[in-house]
């Protein structure tokens, strides 16, 4: 009995949390550093250093973002997700770690990007996590492992965490930049997600590619009565395509293409794993992958009940 009661008396104390929750501090550090939450909120960013995230609440803004380190559980920005974790300060860097469950609640958008300037980002312990869009600045220098911008304020410096292919040279305006704000060694920095993060006066933007579609039929699925499931995907022509299942906790099922497409594919799914055994019934997550030749990933999903005949 003493345990069932501890057991319900944590699960309310960490229950519903916010990032504003997670994040707020008047000393740095988040209030909750070493302790295991359960929080709501919407992937705001996706594939950083590879294949972790950022998530934040839905309407944007200073203490609304958090990173998170966790490369298991896939996702698409948007996403409207639930999951329990670690808060941990790494070197200073709050993040969220050791997710113990993931579940995505619903599709929507993401949270808009919050205006700010140069000098307020980097001494702004309220932006970090945060998705932000800066004015009107300057390309003052590059390196191999970030560059910097100017504005009236002063400088910022940016990285290369997420894949995008413009080439910084001193001397180009920048009409906007927007990105996450990240810390590292000791401080903040701009991240931006892809191209049309990055707005270069007298550039025309880059063409971007197709995004990854996926299409299902309606219905839930019985394999125990031999249905099939017709699901329709395509990606960007000559790009890797990876289409995979996945539980609601995020654990991959079964990889039913793995391949590089030229034209729309259909495949029917037949219900079963990797071991050909039937899936439980309950809701499934579709997940298309495309990758292009310079390795620019883009990720959708779609969701799938599969069922049982009531004797």
């Amino acid at each position: 009995m003493r345990k069932v009661l501890f057991l319900l008396i944590f699960c309310v104390a960490v229950f519903g949390l916010t990032v504003h929750d997670i994040q707020y501090s008047t000393t740095g550090s988040s209030p909750y550093d070493g302790d295991t939450v359960t929080i709501s909120a919407v992937v705001t960013a996706i594939g950083y250093a590879g294949d972790k995230y950022f998530i934040g609440d839905a309407g944007g803004g200073p203490w609304s973002g958090v990173y998170v380190y966790d490369f298991s559980h896939p996702a698409d920005a948007g996403d409207r997700i639930t999951m329990t974790c670690e808060v941990d300060e790494f070197y200073g860097l709050t993040e969220l770690k050791n997710v113990i469950s993931f579940v995505i609640d619903s599709s929507g958008s993401v949270p808009p990007p919050y205006s700010t300037t140069c000098a307020v980002v980097e001494t702004s312990e309220a932006l970090e996590g945060v998705l932000v869009t800066l004015s009107n600045l300057i390309v003052t220098d590059d390196n191999d492992t970030m560059w910097e911008v100017q504005d009236a304020s002063g400088l910022m410096k940016v990285r290369y965490g997420f894949d995008y292919s413009y080439v910084p040279n001193p001397g180009d305006t920048v009409t906007t930049l927007t990105g996450m704000v990240y810390y590292s060694r000791g401080s903040f920095v701009i991240e931006p997600r892809f191209d049309a993060d990055i707005v270069v006066s007298g550039v025309p933007p880059k063409e971007s590619e197709a995004e990854p579609e996926i299409n299902v039929q309606a219905g839930v699925l019985a394999p125990t009565l031999g249905e099939v499931y017709t699901i329709q995907f395509a990606v960007q022509k000559g790009n890797r395509a990876i289409l995979r299942i996945f539980d609601r906790m995020g654990r991959s099922i079964s990889t039913l293409y793995d391949g590089t497409m030229y034209t729309g594919a259909s495949i029917a799914w037949d219900g079963r794993d990797e071991t050909n055994a039937i899936l439980p019934c309950g809701v499934y997550l579709i997940r298309l992958e495309s990758i292009s030749i310079s390795g620019e990933r883009k990720f959708t999903t779609k969701t799938i009940a599969i069922g049982s005949v009531l004797k």
